[in-house]
């Protein structure tokens, strides 16, 4: 298997399953390592490199895909469309390389042919939007979660406000650093 096709095939499994990309063997070998040590400093080590490892990487896989997938799409005649059924998104198609064909959009604008023309977000499920938002390890803007999963600013919210009243997600607030118009967004983390 090639580098781009294990870069394209581990992103369409994050996409399908967050949680399909993690290595259980190596989770099942750091337990092991673990119930077997008694060092508390190796514990330590164990214990930590066993939470990195339960973890997924969802930016460094897109990242990769973004890296390979135009190289793979090309090599074997794959449009763009195929990925988009997949559940790809515009944004990472686009990072990519892929030439979307977009043109003049339609949509609200300021005009024909707007430099600015009105994009409806990609149909997302609920599901995919939480798997995405629950696999997210660092801190994010519903903007983030957008632009990784794809869905409404009405779906995303929806979904990140059901999650902090679970508990899986927290509400840091507004942003600090914002300075640009308009109310600074808020900043969650898992």
């Amino acid at each position: 298997m090639s580098q781009a096709e294990n870069a394209v095939r581990h992103y369409l499994d994050f996409i399908a399953d967050p949680s399909s990309i993690i290595d259980k063997a190596r989770i099942a070998s750091l337990e092991s390592e673990l119930s077997a040590t008694t060092d508390a400093i190796k514990k330590l080590h164990v214990t930590a490199a066993l939470e990195k490892a339960k973890q997924t990487d969802g930016q460094a896989v897109r990242s990769a895909f973004v890296a390979h997938a135009n190289e793979y799409a090309i090599a074997n005649g794959l449009p763009a469309s195929a990925f988009r059924s997949l559940g790809v998104n515009d944004i990472a198609l686009a990072e990519a390389g892929f030439d979307l064909g977009h043109g003049r959009m339609k949509g609200k604008g300021k005009g024909k042919g707007s430099a600015n023309p009105r994009r409806r977000a990609r149909k997302v499920s609920k599901s995919s939007i939480r798997a995405y938002t629950l696999a997210t390890t660092e801190t994010f803007k519903l903007q983030d979660i957008m632009d990784g999963a794809g869905g409404s600013i009405g779906t995303v919210t929806l979904v990140v406000k059901e999650l902090v009243a679970e508990g899986a997600v927290k509400d840091l607030g507004s942003d600090p650093s914002h300075n640009g118009r308009g109310r600074a967004p808020k900043i969650y983390s898992r």
